[in-house]
């Protein structure tokens, strides 16, 4: 199912169409907007790193949380597209695999890091984790968002469950490296208020992870 502009809210005509109501709403659009919107209530002012941030609309997104954005992405032509249409002084859009992040931000750490629907798309996802936590400064906090039970033969490396998710987040959690601070089980239908459901064979966990 696809949406038209006057199906969706407002804030869509900002953050995706910019000037054509024309142009027809993806759903996977819509749930990205929800998730840096959930984002953006859970964190505090601070640095932010987006991995996998796509066309950088949600460098807006978390404009409110961020004294510095760090958007990065594999894709050289998103990140063409994010510097020109979302450039700003405390904004900054690099192409970068997560697996080279040291070529690219040096060692730096973040107070905040998001990253939606991409540890799926990886060969080694373990390692992918490992980065993210490794980049979190004292205290900082982790968004994820992971597919579940959504299989994609061509784009998706692994297919998720709920289990899969909670054992590979079992050792950081046992260690003391994150606590686990809240996660929901989403649907993957468009729900505006991202309600948790009793069991979501077909969804998307959305955990918030907050480091030592």
């Amino acid at each position: 199912m696809r949406y038209r502009f006057r199906d969706v809210p407002s804030l869509i005509n900002r953050y995706i169409l910019r000037k054509d109501n024309n142009v027809f709403i993806s759903p996977v659009d819509l749930r990205h907007i929800r998730r840096y919107a959930f984002a953006a209530k859970r964190f505090t002012p601070g640095t932010i790193l987006d991995v996998a941030c796509g066309s950088g609309y949600g460098s807006e997104l978390l404009d409110g949380v961020s004294t510095h954005y760090t958007g990065v992405d594999y894709a050289a032509y998103c990140i063409r597209y994010a510097r020109a249409h979302y450039a700003g002084s405390q904004r900054e859009f690099l192409t970068c695999s997560v697996f080279r992040l040291s070529d690219c931000v040096g060692d730096r750490r973040f107070d905040s890091i998001v990253s939606f629907e991409t540890i799926e798309h990886v060969a080694d996802p373990e390692a992918m984790l490992a980065v993210l936590v490794g980049r979190l400064a004292p205290g900082g906090k982790l968004v994820l968002s992971i597919p579940l039970n959504h299989p994609d033969i061509i784009y998706h490396k692994k297919v998720y469950n709920h289990s899969d998710v909670q054992s590979m987040l079992r050792g950081y959690i046992q260690r003391g490296e994150l606590h686990l601070d809240e996660f929901r089980q989403v649907h993957l239908d468009i729900d505006p208020i991202l309600e948790p459901l009793p069991d979501a064979a077909n969804g998307t966990w959305l955990g918030v992870l907050k480091g030592k």
